[in-house]
């Protein structure tokens, strides 16, 4: 069959296109099949495989932290889903290099965390019976009674990640400053069905500390 030049040139760019297209749907197809297989718990495989050449090199966040990609694994699945829902206080207690226990909001502080199966998280502590402002307006106290407010109440909230032994809080927003865009790493365990949490030394109150936060779920 004969073809004229242009009709040629038209020809191939068809068939170029036509390729094209098969190609972007075996791969759209082949995407979903392996991520419906992961999703599944059939095939797991390195995180980086699903991100982008830029996060497979690792991520920075705002702290200047930067860390791997992980497996995705049965495992950090089933510890997933034994710390969501809404847990209580019980007790949050520091301790210094020489063993001494303090608690910061006292032995009666109140709190709750929050893990949803959208990955969002919510932490809130407070201690107990916290003045009102005189003046009614949350905007509107002393220095000294916004200060006052501020030394007895912690909260933040972001997404969350569990893998082995520990959980990650990625906050977005904080009261504290400093935690925002930082990835908070805590170690849990569980203990008589209760959720404990604890991290690596901190400051608090001008010293190095070790918390342990003990969570029980929370009822209505």
């Amino acid at each position: 069959m004969y073809f004229s030049k242009a009709t040629a040139q038209q020809h191939k760019r068809s068939v170029t296109k036509v390729s094209r297209l098969q190609r972007n749907a075996i791969q759209w197809f082949s995407g979903g099949l392996t991520a419906a297989l992961i999703v599944s718990g059939v095939c797991p495989i390195e995180a980086r495989e699903l991100k982008s050449n830029s996060v497979q090199q690792g991520t920075t966040n705002q702290a200047g932290k930067e860390f791997a990609p992980h497996k995705i694994s049965r495992s950090d699945l089933s510890a997933k889903k034994k710390v969501l829902g809404t847990w209580r206080l019980l007790s949050w207690s520091n301790k210094d290099p020489q063993g001494n226990l303090s608690y910061p909001y006292g032995k009666d502080a109140l709190g709750y965390i929050v893990y949803n199966p959208d990955g969002y998280m919510c932490a809130t502590l407070s201690k107990k019976d916290r003045p009102n402002f005189p003046s009614g307006d949350i905007l509107g106290g002393t220095l000294q009674e916004q200060a006052q407010a501020v030394q007895t109440y912690i909260a933040y909230c972001g997404t969350y990640t569990v893998t082995g032994t520990t959980v990650t809080h990625h906050v977005k927003v904080s009261l504290f400053p400093n935690y925002i865009g930082t990835d908070q790493v805590r170690m849990y365990k569980f203990e008589n069905g209760k959720l404990v949490l604890s991290h690596a030394p901190e400051m608090m109150d001008g010293k190095l500390q070790t918390p342990a936060i003990v969570w029980e779920r929370a009822s209505k």
